[in-house]
């Protein structure tokens, strides 16, 4: 199998995947009580391992968790319905957008053009909603780990775009009357980087970060 033919065959699988998580998160709302809190957004929230982490948090709600990993801006705008509205919430995490920043003509101003598609729709449809953006982690592209990315994964998703995003999703937050929350600074090195022993391959984080970024977010749960 040559290498097109191979990322086509990995395209429709990760494809199917998604569709089968939105399904299944579709059929998940049927038995879950509304009112409670939401975390949503791609990949970065859908690893979110809230199921072992928030056992030792002193709250009445429960925490659903709706990432669908590897979904845009554009393409989470298309499953609000049963990803977030049909759970009726009465707090909403919210981290999407960082896949967008791989995009080929990835632009901040696309970015809050297609964000702010999302916050109307999210205002519209439960406005007593209580919604938290979250800032976008930092990444770390120069250390090297046992999995790795391809050096491509860097080129637009790297540290200088995500601090404009982050400018500009704090910026949304403020004309929506939504909060912003940043906890980046628990994350980084010294040079602004993403912990080498926070991240798998330089993006997405282990466990022990997703403590402490939970642990950040407890002022707000």
């Amino acid at each position: 199998m040559d290498r097109n033919t191979c990322q086509e065959a990995l395209l429709i699988y990760h494809r199917e995947r998604r569709r089968k998580l939105i399904e299944s998160y579709g059929q998940l709302n049927a038995f879950a009580k509304k009112g409670q809190i939401v975390f949503a957004g791609s990949s970065l929230m859908e690893r979110f391992p809230l199921g072992e982490l928030k056992q030792d948090l002193d709250i009445p709600q429960i925490i659903y968790n709706r990432g669908v990993g590897g979904f845009t801006t554009e393409e989470y705008y298309q499953v609000l319905e049963p990803c977030i509205f049909a759970l009726r919430p009465s707090k909403l995490f919210l981290n999407i957008g960082t896949n967008d920043m791989a995009q080929e003509g990835f632009s901040v101003e696309k970015l809050r053009q297609n964000y702010t598609r999302i916050l109307k729709k999210i205002r519209e449809n439960i406005p007593d909603c209580q919604v938290y953006l979250m800032a976008y982690y930092p990444v770390n592209d120069v250390e090297a780990f046992e999995e790795t990315c391809e050096p491509v994964s860097f080129l637009t998703r790297n540290n200088g775009n995500i601090r404009a995003s982050n400018q500009m999703v704090e910026e949304l937050a403020k004309e929506f009357g939504f909060h912003f929350v940043d906890v980046n600074q628990d994350l980084c090195d010294g040079a602004g980087r993403l912990r080498k022993e926070l991240t798998q391959e330089g993006l997405h984080l282990w466990p022990k970060a997703y403590e402490i970024i939970l642990g950040r977010l407890k002022a707000y749960l």
